[in-house]
């Protein structure tokens, strides 16, 4: 393993992200809403906690933003615009329908970004979605 992608700040897309990236000494990508930067070291929203803490620090991390293109290990990845949610969810095989649309601050959705992600003649596009 390389890379690992995080789409957003979800706990079921990010939960193990830290400690598979230490382990395997892949680079984690993610958006800038993921990272908070004090001084010279970069820490990422802690994946296990509950709320918005920044207590994760890895040494190959990397951020960007939409638009924002980065080299990394010989690929070439670029920052997608993408949306997370509003997420629809049915109860009582569709009788009762409830819709969840994150707002700012919360850690649903957070640093949403998708990638399109290149490695010499291979170009593959992800992005995030719930």
């Amino acid at each position: 393993m390389s890379h690992i992608y995080l789409p957003h700040g979800d706990t079921y897309h990010c939960w193990y992200s830290d400690r598979v990236g230490q382990n395997s000494k892949a680079s984690v990508v993610c958006g800038k809403g993921l990272i908070k930067t004090e001084g010279e070291e970069k820490f990422l929203l802690d994946p296990r906690k509950r709320g918005l803490q920044y207590s994760t620090r890895l040494d190959r991390i990397y951020s960007l933003d939409v638009g924002e293109t980065i080299h990394m290990d010989g690929v070439k990845t670029r920052g997608l615009k993408s949306v997370y949610g509003p997420v629809v969810v049915y109860f009582l095989f569709g009788l009762i329908r409830s819709e969840f649309a994150p707002g700012p601050g919360e850690r649903v959705g957070m640093g949403a970004i998708g990638y399109q992600i290149t490695d010499g003649d291979t170009t593959l596009v992800n992005l995030a979605i719930p």
